[in-house]
Formats: C-alpha cells, sequence, structure tokens
C-alpha cells in the first residue's frame, strides 16, 4: 500500500511511452491496469489520467466518436485535481476529435476553452500552439482581422516561451515557416487595422470638434445665467434696502 500511488504513476508513465512509439494495444493493456487498480483504491486523484489516455488511444485508432466520450468522461476528474495542463490537453484532443468527424461549432468551442484557460491562468502548454493556428484560420475566413491579430499575437507568446523552455530547440521546417509567416501576417493585419483606425480617428476627430463647440455654448449658457441671477440677486436687495 506505500507505494500503490507510484506504482499507478508508473503504470500511466509507460502508457504514455507506448503512445510515444505508436504501440497502442500495449499501451492499453497498460492504462487498463492503472484505470482498474485506481477503480480497486478508489483513488479519484488517479482516475481520470487513463480514461483520459484511453481516449488518445481512440483518437489516434481514429474511433472518433469513442475518443470524444472517454475525453468528456476524464474532464470533471481533471477539474477536480486543478491539472490545467491536462484539462488543456483534454480541451484540444475534443477539438481535434471534433474537427475530425466535421463539427466546426463544437471543434471551436473547445478551442475558445483553452483560450478562456490561458487567459484565466497565464500558463503555457504545448496543447495550446495548435488550437490558436486553428482560431487564426477561423478567423481569417470570418474575416474578422482584430480576432485574427489576437490569436496571431498569442500563437508567437506561446511559442517564444515553449521555445525558452525547452532544453535544446529542433529547429525544424514548421518551425522555420510558421514563425516568419505569422510575423508577416501580423504585420499586414497591422497596416490593414491602421487603415480603419485612421478611419475611425477622422470621424472621432470631427465627433470631438462638434462635441467641443456644444461644450463651449453650454458652459456658456451656464455663467450667462449664473450672471443673470447674480443681478436679479443683487437688484432684489437693493430694492429691499431702499423700502427701508
Amino acid at each position: 500500500e506505500k507505494y500503490t500511488y507510484n506504482y499507478e504513476s508508473l503504470l500511466l508513465n509507460i502508457t504514455i511511452l507506448f503512445i510515444k512509439i505508436k504501440q497502442y494495444d500495449s499501451a492499453y493493456y497498460y492504462n487498463d491496469l492503472a484505470y482498474k487498480l485506481s477503480l480497486k483504491l478508489k483513488d479519484t486523484s488517479v482516475i481520470g489520467y487513463p480514461i483520459l489516455y484511453n481516449g488518445k488511444i481512440d483518437l489516434l485508432n481514429k474511433d472518433y466518436f469513442k475518443a470524444i466520450s472517454n475525453f468528456k468522461k476524464s474532464l470533471p476528474y481533471l477539474i477536480i485535481e486543478q491539472n490545467y495542463a491536462s484539462i488543456s490537453d483534454c480541451y484540444r484532443y475534443l477539438n481535434e476529435s471534433y474537427e475530425k468527424i466535421g463539427d466546426q461549432d463544437l471543434a471551436i468551442s473547445y478551442a475558445l476553452k483553452i483560450d478562456s484557460l490561458f487567459i484565466k491562468h497565464k500558463y503555457f502548454y504545448a496543447s495550446q500552439k495548435p488550437v490558436y493556428k486553428s482560431l487564426i484560420e477561423y478567423y481569417r475566413e470570418q474575416n474578422n482581422d482584430q480576432k485574427e491579430l489576437e490569436y496571431i499575437n498569442k500563437y508567437l507568446a506561446v511559442d517564444s516561451v515553449l521555445t525558452a523552455r525547452a532544453i535544446k530547440v529542433n529547429k525544424n521546417l514548421t518551425t522555420n515557416y510558421d514563425i516568419p509567416k505569422m510575423l508577416e501576417e501580423r504585420k499586414v493585419l497591422l497596416e490593414r487595422l491602421e487603415v480603419k483606425l485612421s478611419s475611425s480617428k477622422q470621424w472621432l476627430i470631427g465627433l470631438g470638434a462638434a462635441s467641443l463647440i456644444l461644450i463651449f455654448f453650454l458652459v456658456s449658457q451656464v455663467r450667462k445665467k449664473k450672471m443673470y441671477k447674480q443681478r436679479f440677486l443683487e437688484l432684489l436687495h437693493k430694492e429691499k434696502d431702499s423700502q427701508y
């Protein structure tokens, strides 16, 4: 009993390694051992992870509906544990699963959940990069320049932090291509938004000038009223004095 938690952790790590080398039958076998042991021990701090990894194996085996079911079952346990890295991973897997079955609305909803986690906790995870990339493409299709720029900036921020965090960086084709491309897209968007902002500024300047004229007029009227009131009171006071 003293080492049960370590043993559960060992089984899950073996599962992860077999997933990485694409030996899914072996991954499922050790994951099932971890799941059954966590059930036997009623260990709610562990039980969510084998369910999550079952979902990942299902996703890699292209059994998308089964994967979605497992991911959703694992989420309540991960949320209780407040393991934000695993929650972010789970949202990413749900995002990918819904993309695979062609449900864009639900795919985007889980992408936005990852963004909400980032906004709330400011943690950087590898699961954020592909999601921000899909959000960039989504808002580009929607012709929403501001949102596209927002997620380009977030993509670049996540990439820079993850790159700095890594001990050794493997500069592959994706990295070399994506970052300059993103920077160029951000430049184009900023120029486009600057043009829109310039037009807005001209309108605001005109509105501001009209507002200043109106304010000046109102202040002038208030001052005149005060002056008339003061004169009236002075005349009234003189009239009273003359009566006595």
